[in-house]
């Protein structure tokens, strides 16, 4: 049994409503901020039982779990034009804007979310230990209530969804295995952001398959494994209705399908080295869609090729040494029909260095850890939506100590 309980209060939160307008390119700018307050509240409880029993030889593991779990999101409806603020400023050296006053316009409801859940598993393992069968079932019931401008009363909406799980592992040898499995998922509804046209609107839940099928090789203290996955989920969109601020509106449009291969090696090189080494090729695009406008288009924002390399020296048992490379490939985004061309991403190589010693303080262990993220500092883009990208961190040093008592 687990129970859980989240409250967070942007007291003093600036939402962008109006989008900045970069004036010159000296890199002077100006636009219109909103203060809105926004309080978030969230509680959990779950429960269950797990167990074992023999049939003839045959093992069989099972779990039975019921869960629920409330949300609740207040903020400020209508923003009076108290709060809301013209702002100057550079990119370069920041804005001189002095900080707002606040004015506390009334808070009021936005929308509450309670989910149901249950789910019933068991693992069959055979008399040999050759082979694991997992079959199961997962059940979802949401009732999402979307207020109107704070009102006591808001359009509710209830959706539910059962969903099966079935896997299956086979051992041909202690060093080799193969394994085939079917997952589904259900995701509540979302409700749109405040940069849309659509602001507060609740998109409907969405469920996600995958189908994956894969084996693992163990090498000496190296273990492999290759997999081939094939997953499709509701495809959300941006689509374009005016020009201003609120030039978009969020709509689910068809579905994203994504079809990949990955393959990632993990364990000891010899006694001073490790290594953690992934790539995935992934092909990503949308199906299904309105008047097949949008099929065969790549979903926005997913690179096809990404990879990861992390090496860990271990010199003696009080140190160890690590570097990581990551690769990030080429990605579009705006990649629908509401946008004249897709606006391309390149891809990015950041190199990571970091170092931990084990010392003790007093009797108490003690771990003191470094890093430094970006090393080189490379400027480089990431997709931060379907139509929007971000600025990649700069270099950056972190330094933390961990105690066991």
């Amino acid at each position: 049994m687990n129970a859980g309980y989240h409250k967070e209060d942007y007291t003093s939160w600036l939402q962008q409503w109006s989008s900045r307008t970069l004036n010159d390119m000296a890199g002077n700018y100006t636009g219109v901020y909103t203060q809105m307050p926004v309080y978030h509240t969230n509680t959990y409880l779950g429960a269950g039982f797990k167990g074992k029993f023999m049939a003839g030889g045959w093992q069989n593991d099972w779990v039975v779990n019921v869960e629920r779990q409330d949300f609740k999101r207040d903020r400020v409806n209508n923003v009076s034009n108290n709060n809301k603020y013209n702002v100057s400023g550079n990119i370069y050296t920041g804005s001189p804007t002095p900080k707002p006053n606040v004015f506390w316009d009334p808070i009021t409801h936005q929308y509450t979310t309670v989910m149901y859940g249950w789910s019933v598993l068991d693992t069959i393992t055979t008399p040999d230990k050759k082979v694991e069968l997992t079959l199961g079932m997962h059940g979802h019931r949401v009732e999402t209530t979307n207020y109107d401008n704070g009102s006591n009363s808001g359009l509710r909406r209830i959706s539910d969804a059962t969903s099966p799980v079935a896997a299956i592992v086979y051992k041909a040898s202690p060093n080799l295995s193969f394994y085939a499995d079917h997952t589904e998922t259900f995701t509540e509804g979302s409700a749109v952001g405040t940069s849309y046209n659509n602001d507060g609107a609740m998109l409907p839940p969405t469920k996600t398959k995958q189908n994956e099928i894969g084996m693992k090789v163990k090498s000496g203290n190296l273990l492999h494994t290759l997999s081939l996955f094939d997953i499709t989920q509701e495809n959300a969109i941006d689509i374009l209705v005016s020009e201003g601020p609120k030039y978009k509106v969020r709509a689910l449009d068809g579905e994203e399908r994504h079809r990949g291969i990955e393959y990632s090696v993990v364990g000891s090189l010899n006694k001073k080295w490790d290594a953690i080494f992934g790539v995935s090729y992934l092909h990503a695009y949308q199906n299904k869609t309105q008047g097949g406008v949008n099929d065969g288009r790549v979903v926005s924002g997913i690179p096809r090729l990404s990879g990861d390399l992390a090496l860990i020296y271990k010199p003696d048992d009080s140190w160890n040494i690590t570097g990581r490379i990551n690769y990030t490939g080429t990605t579009s985004i705006r990649e629908t029909s509401s946008y004249a061309a897709p606006i391309d991403i390149p891809s990015a190589t950041i190199l990571d260095l970091g170092a931990s010693y084990k010392t003790k303080w007093g009797n108490n262990p003690v771990t003191i850890s470094a890093m430094c993220y970006n090393v080189f500092d490379r400027d480089y883009w990431y997709a931060a939506g379907s139509n929007s990208i971000g600025l990649g961190a700069p270099r950056t040093f972190m330094v933390s100590a961990k105690f066991d008592f």
